[in-house]
């Protein structure tokens, strides 16, 4: 009896307790700042299950059409690329090449979902047409503690994502191959005024190892300016690959120019404030193209 009574006693102490979390309203601000100058420096394991270090660094801001963005450059031992997270007035995303993920809406509570990504895609290839319809949702699960190596952090906000993915192909317009499946859970805990402290990727067919990235330090020294960078990298691109548009950051007074890998002239932009947001006029490829920076005479 006295046992039974412990048991209805700790449920109805979890039950109030999540009850209480489900009535709080978090700001997603709160729980990813962003600020020029930030860092964040995480132990990541790769698909193949190789460890490295991974440091995000906020380098520059700028304003674009929906609000206020944040350029980010991700270096590890063999990689380097950079994103673009942009703060709208419903919520955090992150602009890539493959389109605009929902990270946190504005306000939210435990318990709450939210379209997180959304894709509809066709291409032909070797005579094939291929569609691709993928939509991926987010939930704010519970509040957790988490310790990892930069240290304890309470009533973190775990964030699940997954999705169902629609595959299509068709020879000659006929239906050849047709599928349903749902794609990999991702598992994300948000520490207030921190940002990501831990993160797992969870591989659902069991094929290869769950991918995972824990914080190792994290500096919020905000700068009022974007921190120096050497001459070789004053020219930057977010995102880098994209889809539709990218950010370009150049020395002030600029002249951009674009060209393709042949050495045509695509397209010349002008910098205002040391920026501009180059948007591939339609007819312009998927490839490889390169940015020109000319400043007095001296190309980047």
């Amino acid at each position: 009896m006295r046992n039974k009574a412990c048991l209805v006693v700790a449920f109805a102490f979890l039950w109030l307790s999540f009850t209480f979390a489900s009535q709080l309203e978090f700001r997603a601000t709160d729980y990813l700042p962003l600020g020029v100058g930030y860092t964040w420096h995480y132990l990541d394991s790769s698909a193949t299950g190789i460890i490295d270090t991974v440091i995000n660094t906020i380098i520059d801001d700028t304003t674009i059409p929906g609000g206020p963005a944040y350029v980010i450059v991700s270096t590890s031992a063999d990689t380097a690329g950079t994103s673009l997270v942009q703060i709208r007035s419903d919520g955090i995303y992150n602009l890539t090449f493959i389109g605009e993920m929902k990270i946190l809406p504005s306000t939210f509570r435990i318990g709450d979902s939210w379209a997180m990504f959304s894709l509809d895609s066709s291409w032909d290839s070797a005579g094939f047409t291929y569609h691709i319809q993928m939509d991926v949702e987010s939930r704010a699960e519970t509040l957790e503690d988490v310790t990892v190596p930069a240290g304890s952090f309470s009533d973190c906000i775990k964030v699940i994502s997954d999705g169902e993915i629609h595959l299509q192909v068709f020879s000659g317009g006929v239906p050849f191959y047709d599928t349903t499946f749902r794609g990999n859970l991702r598992e994300v805990w948000y520490a207030q005024h921190i940002g990501v402290v831990r993160s797992i990727d969870h591989d659902i067919t069991g094929v290869s190892p769950d991918h995972f990235g824990v914080l190792l330090s994290c500096s919020f020294a905000e700068v009022s300016e974007s921190p120096a960078k050497p001459v070789n990298n004053d020219l930057v691109v977010a995102p880098n690959p994209f889809n539709s548009a990218c950010f370009i950051r150049v020395p002030e007074g600029a002249k951009i120019e674009i060209f393709d890998v042949t050495g045509k002239l695509i397209e010349s932009l002008k910098s205002e404030n040391g920026s501009a947001v180059w948007h591939p006029k339609d007819g312009i490829g998927s490839g490889v193209y390169i940015i020109n920076a000319d400043v007095n005479g001296r190309t980047k």
